[in-house]
């Protein structure tokens, strides 16, 4: 499985942000700055060092996504990857999520290629 260790810009931008794992895998998956990103979910609710509930925010914010169904993503992390080899997606394991971009796990964290994954976003454009 491809790993990339990134913060998603975040030391340069608000280095003492805690939980912001979404906020890190948005900007990855959009192509926007740590900033951006930041700025963005926090104008659809996101609370300084607090985490979100992403899927409320997509709608918020006008992300046109497909959310994976259960059976695309009852699997493991490495599971996931091998399936979807090309695409942007936000990955969901329990209590943190990670960005996928064609094949590669953007992560701030080393993947833990047996984590279950609960749910996935693929990105598909901005309204």
């Amino acid at each position: 499985m491809n790993y990339e260790p990134t913060d998603g810009g975040r030391a340069s931008y608000a280095p003492n942000e805690k939980r912001d794992c979404t906020v890190r895998a948005f900007a990855i998956v959009c192509g926007l700055s740590y900033a951006e990103s930041h700025s963005i979910l926090k104008d659809a609710g996101r609370k300084n060092q607090h985490g979100v509930h992403f899927d409320t925010v997509l709608k918020v914010i006008g992300w046109r996504y497909r959310l994976k169904r259960r059976n695309d993503t009852d699997t493991t992390l490495r599971g996931f990857v091998e399936a979807h080899p090309t695409g942007r997606y936000i990955v969901l394991e329990r209590g943190h999520a990670l960005a996928l971009v064609d094949g590669v796990v953007y992560d701030n964290l080393s993947p833990t290629p047996r984590s279950k994954v609960r749910a996935a976003w693929q990105f598909v454009g901005i309204k």
